[in-house]
């Protein structure tokens, strides 16, 4: 598994990651809203790290670092 990296050098192109937000550590991966499924008097949301669970998703304001997930047991 790779070292904690500042989340600045994050992949941006829909990858899931480990991120920390200097509480929790949570898989996540960078959402950017697709345009054309907005009105245009409906702002559409800001990008931004969204993680997805069971409970539901949800976005993470700040997350300082990330990591590669591990690869997957055989």
């Amino acid at each position: 598994m790779s070292e904690w990296q500042d989340i600045s050098t994050a992949p941006k192109d829909g990858t899931r990651i480990l991120g920390y937000d200097g509480f929790d550590i949570v898989i996540m991966e960078w959402w950017a809203p697709d345009l054309d499924d907005f009105e245009d008097d409906d702002p559409p949301p800001t990008p931004s790290w969204c993680s997805y669970s069971s409970e539901g998703d949800e976005f993470i304001e700040r997350p300082t670092h990330w990591m590669s997930l591990p690869e997957p047991p055989k």
